[in-house]
């Protein structure tokens, strides 16, 4: 029977990447089986596996305030407060005691340019795995990403049919199975853990996580932009989309294209627009970021092996993401060099 009052699902989690390397510093390369007065040693990887729930809140502890610098999260909204517009909310809250917890999902988006400037980062609803096996049955979980046009009235004279248009609607579906994976690694020595700084390297690589989540973030939606060889940018195309000059934001890539400062100080497109700027693309684009989409998958897994007696570790951190951009071709452009 369930236990109705486990609230684990409801508590802040705690580092995950700092349980990784701890357990993977132990971790060993044998197992024994068999009998307790006649064990078999057999040869394991020396791994530890832990995960970072992205629909979970994280605790960072008494540093915590040193860490949301390091997020990016530049204040710190009383708890409940929502801080930032509706899809950047609550991405930090300073509850009743030393502790500092925050929403990683949220943190995500402050640290990706596509989100900041309108794109939608979800985690998929269902919490299973895709392609689930039941004892009975197994299912596929499908996303829908559909924007939606105004209708266009055309004149139609009595007595006549109504010319056939368009539908108003554009549609891009996924399988939640096929959504793309994507992996950082990197080697963790044991003189790294112990040396200034090592006490709080754990929390600080954690930060490098979701930081990092964020930059692919951006890196999907402009490369699905830079797929659909977006036209240079033009107003009168803008326009035809029925959208306002408010709507539209223009993101600066690594190249530096089109990238101009005005004498407000502000940074803006050749064209004028109000910019950002990345690091997730050469490219430079504009558009309506409202109309792209990024499934994050809630499960960020890692995974820390011990490579020798000496506690050297080799941290692995894997995730899956996708980007669906059902009008990439419609309401995004090239910013002009």
């Amino acid at each position: 029977m369930p236990d109705i009052n486990n609230n684990r699902a409801n508590q802040p989690q705690p580092n995950q990447v700092t349980i990784a390397i701890e357990q993977g510093s132990r971790a060993l390369g044998f197992r024994d089986i068999g009998f307790a007065d006649e064990p078999r040693r057999v040869a394991q990887p020396a791994v530890a596996a832990t995960a970072i729930d992205l629909a979970r809140a994280i605790d960072l502890g008494a540093n915590g305030a040193n860490i949301a610098q390091l997020l990016g999260i530049e204040s710190i909204a009383p708890d409940g407060d929502p801080k930032g517009n509706v899809p950047l909310s609550s991405a930090i809250d300073q509850p009743a005691g030393a502790t500092t917890v925050i929403d990683p999902l949220a943190t995500v988006r402050e640290n990706s340019q596509a989100a900041r400037a309108g794109a939608f980062v979800f985690l998929p609803p269902d919490g299973r795995s895709p392609g689930y096996n039941a004892a009975t049955a197994a299912y596929s979980a499908t996303a829908l990403a559909r924007v939606v046009d105004p209708a266009q009235f055309l004149p139609v004279t009595d007595g006549t049919s109504a010319i056939v248009s368009a539908k108003p609607v554009h549609d891009l579906s996924f399988g939640y199975a096929d959504m793309d994976s994507y992996a950082i690694r990197f080697t963790l020595s044991r003189s790294e853990q112990r040396t200034l700084g090592g006490a709080e390297l754990g929390d600080q690589l954690q930060g490098a996580v979701l930081r990092g989540l964020g930059l692919l973030v951006d890196k999907l939606v402009f490369d699905a932009i830079d797929a659909a060889t977006p036209e240079t940018f033009d107003f009168g195309k803008m326009a035809a989309r029925n959208v306002g000059f408010g709507d539209i934001t223009a993101v600066i890539g690594t190249s530096g294209q089109g990238a101009t400062v005005w004498q407000d100080g502000m940074l803006r497109s050749k064209e004028g627009i109000p910019a950002r700027l990345t690091a997730g693309h050469a490219k430079s684009f504009a558009g309506v970021f409202s109309r792209a989409f990024v499934a994050v998958w809630p499960t960020v897994n890692i995974h820390a092996k011990r490579m020798d007696a000496n506690g050297n570790l080799d941290i692995s951190v894997f995730a899956n993401a996708r980007a669906v951009l059902p009008t990439a071709a419609l309401d995004f452009f090239a910013v002009a060099a």
